[in-house]
């Protein structure tokens, strides 16, 4: 018998076929759980980052930004939303300058391998 819903759990849909009846093959397995639990993050991440990285928002305050795609997004403030959302992008803009040697914060300066220190 599959196990229903846990709590923290996410609800999915599943796609039926003409082979495989999503009422009868509704089953996943811990790491296809896992697999759709990566998959999510990625998604949440990418969306994160085109939005918040947009060239047209460089002259508003990063904090400002976030609360505002927090709330288009339906993202409550409540408890540590924001610092958790803030600290997830600001490591997502460090591996990016580190692996990239793109800086894109405000008022940034190209950090290529070639660019001079000053």
């Amino acid at each position: 018998m599959p196990v229903s819903q846990q709590p923290g759990e996410l609800a999915i849909c599943l796609m039926g076929s003409a082979k495989k009846k999503p009422e009868v093959y509704n089953w996943i397995g811990k790491h296809g759980k896992a697999a759709i639990a990566e998959a999510i993050d990625d998604i949440f991440i990418m969306q994160m980052w085109e939005d918040l990285t947009d060239i047209g928002c460089r002259s508003i305050q990063l904090s400002k930004l976030m609360m505002d795609w927090m709330e288009n997004n339906g993202i409550s403030m409540q408890g540590n939303n924001y610092e958790n959302l803030r600290m997830k992008f600001m490591r997502l803009k460090d591996a990016f300058r580190k692996s990239a040697g793109i800086n894109i914060s405000r008022g940034y300066k190209h950090e290529g391998k070639n660019s001079k220190k000053e």
